[in-house]
């Protein structure tokens, strides 16, 4: 049983992509053996659980704790979501294609989707963060609870209209032709939108915060020795701590480009027929881009302190929250003005 008669038998999609040309279908069909083809499958399988036990806690964690009602925090609930939806939703469906016919057009619909709304998720907190540190004073006016959830809405939105997209076209009278065309101009103008942009966009605002976090610190911390109050009554950052202030959602950007260029490059070399692409390829750039949304909460876990002195908190006891005091205007090393605001009740 191999992929390109049992599964997604359409152009390729973003996952990336679920589907297989008829270029790379062949070269699939005859060098993937049974062997490797379990081996991922039980990648898959073991990524889908570390995605659905890591974001369900972290969603559970933020929505239980009122310590963790924020702005930031909410964006990072949407976050969860939309990884836990792939873990519930892409790569069991995509599994099962394995197995069972499918219908590649509305697979990959959903496969597009809720990848999507994960790196639109990405982008808001990308925007969070860089209000919070370049415009401070005006951060409590934009960076509402309101704001925020316009933005996830555009977050959840957007991707679902152009996923169904390339329904209108697949299932129409459209000739073969104009639809791989349409199919060629959508998913390389699909894959610089949602990939090339995202990770040009993202790596420049955390420059420029990484920039600005460090130049304030030092300019306070060389006036007075040690971190002052700010404006918004929580304690500035020294340097060390304006470091750590990035690391987080840093650190989170830096694996997304890290998962998602390979799925660029398979993307452009496809369908610009520029060479075969080699089953291994293949498969890393799949594993990769779901692993990202399996990743995700083990960053904030270990290295968002308010989360993290939240688990310590829920599994090593209360013995500690003498020492790591439980407000949000004293801890300080993961944003530079970090405004509360409660979600909804």
């Amino acid at each position: 049983m191999n992929l390109s008669t049992r599964s997604l038998d359409v152009t390729t999609s973003s996952f990336d992509n679920l589907s297989t040309n008829p270029t790379e279908s062949n070269t699939l069909a005859s060098t993937t053996d049974s062997n490797r083809q379990l081996i991922f499958q039980i990648l898959l399988y073991i990524i889908d659980v570390a995605i659905i036990v890591g974001n369900s806690f972290v969603i559970w964690l933020v929505v239980r704790r009122k310590s963790l009602h924020t702005v930031t925090n909410m964006l990072l609930v949407s976050l969860a979501i939309s990884d836990l939806m792939v873990g519930i939703a892409v790569i069991p469906s995509f599994v099962a294609c394995f197995h069972v016919k499918c219908d590649g057009v509305l697979a990959k619909m959903v496969y597009d989707y809720f990848l999507f709304v994960s790196v639109a998720n990405l982008c808001a907190i990308t925007v969070d963060r860089y209000t919070a540190v370049m415009h401070p004073l005006r951060y409590p006016n934009k960076m509402t609870p309101l704001a925020a959830i316009r933005i996830i809405a555009i977050a959840w939105i957007i991707p679902a209209i152009l996923s169904i997209l390339p329904v209108s076209w697949t299932y129409s009278s459209t000739s073969v032709d104009n639809q791989e065309l349409a199919n060629k101009v959508f998913y390389t103008i699909q894959v610089i939108f949602f990939v090339l942009t995202p990770c040009c966009l993202m790596l420049w605002a955390y420059f420029k915060i990484f920039k600005e976090a460090v130049k304030q610190a030092r300019r306070i911390h060389s006036e007075t020795g040690y971190g002052s109050e700010s404006v918004n009554g929580g304690r500035s950052l020294s340097p060390s701590e304006a470091r750590n202030a990035i690391k987080v959602f840093g650190t989170v950007v830096a694996f997304f480009v890290f998962c998602w260029s390979i799925s660029a490059y398979r993307t452009f070399v496809i369908y610009f027929k520029l060479k075969d692409v080699h089953p291994d390829v293949t498969m890393a750039s799949r594993v990769l881009i779901v692993f990202n949304s399996a990743v995700n909460p083990i960053f904030y876990s270990l290295w968002k302190k308010d989360v993290r002195r939240e688990v310590e908190r829920l599994f090593v006891g209360r013995r500690r929250n003498a020492i790591h005091p439980a407000t949000s205007a004293s801890n300080p090393s993961f944003v530079i003005t970090q405004q509360a605001a409660t979600l909804g009740n």
